[in-house]
C-alpha cells in the first residue's frame, strides 16, 4: 500500500515539482543578477508568483500525515523533517514577497518600462535641440548671459553676451563660439 496510496503519491509528486521549480527559479535568479534582468518588474513578479506556487506545492507534503501508511503504522510523527518543511514554506513565501515588493535601483517608473539609469542619462548629455541659458550678474553691474544650443550631431553652439553699464547706457559685447563635446 506504500506505492498505491494516493495521498502519499500526491505528496511525492507535488514536492518533486516544487523542487524542480525551485531549481529553475534559482538558475533564473542567478542569471538575472548577472545580466541585470531582475531590474525589470514583470520578471520579478513572475519569479515571485513561481515562489508562491512552490510554497503551495510544498505544503502538500503534509498529506503524508493523512495517508493510509500513517494511519496503519504509528511511526508517522512531526519531527525535524516537518520543521524543515515549514521552514521551506516560510522561505518560499518570503522570497515571493521580496521578489514582488522589490523596487528597481534604476531610474524607472517601476512598471516594466525601464529608462536609462540617472548616471547614464547625465553622461549622455543633453538631447539635441536643447537650449540652456545662464545669466550671471556681477557686483559691478556687469551681466553675462551664456546661451548654449545642442546640435543634432552632438556639437554645441555657445553664445556669450557681456553687458557692461557705462554711465546710464549699457554696451553689449557679444562673443560666439562653437564647442564640440
Amino acid at each position: 500500500s506504500y506505492w498505491v496510496d494516493t495521498r502519499m503519491n500526491a505528496a511525492r509528486i507535488t514536492s518533486g515539482i516544487a523542487s524542480f521549480m525551485a531549481f529553475c527559479c534559482m538558475v533564473f535568479s542567478w542569471c538575472g543578477f548577472c545580466c541585470g534582468c531582475l531590474s525589470v518588474r514583470p520578471i520579478r513578479i513572475t519569479l515571485g508568483v513561481l515562489a508562491l506556487i512552490q510554497a503551495i506545492l510544498l505544503s502538500c507534503i503534509f498529506l503524508v500525515n493523512s495517508s493510509e501508511v500513517c494511519r496503519v503504522s504509528t511511526s508517522c510523527s512531526f519531527s525535524a523533517g516537518g520543521g524543515l518543511a515549514i521552514g521551506a514554506l516560510v522561505a518560499y513565501v518570503g522570497a515571493s514577497v521580496l521578489f514582488c515588493a522589490a523596487r528597481s535601483e534604476e531610474n524607472t517608473d517601476d512598471k516594466g518600462d525601464d529608462q536609462l539609469p540617472y548616471a547614464a542619462a547625465t553622461a549622455a548629455g543633453p538631447a539635441p535641440g536643447t537650449v540652456t541659458v545662464e545669466k550671471v550678474e556681477h557686483a559691478n553691474g556687469t551681466v553675462v548671459t551664456k546661451t548654449t544650443t545642442v546640435n543634432a550631431d552632438g556639437s554645441q553652439n555657445v553664445e556669450e553676451i557681456t553687458e557692461t553699464p557705462i554711465g546710464n547706457e549699457e554696451v553689449p559685447t557679444q562673443m560666439a563660439y562653437d564647442a564640440k563635446v
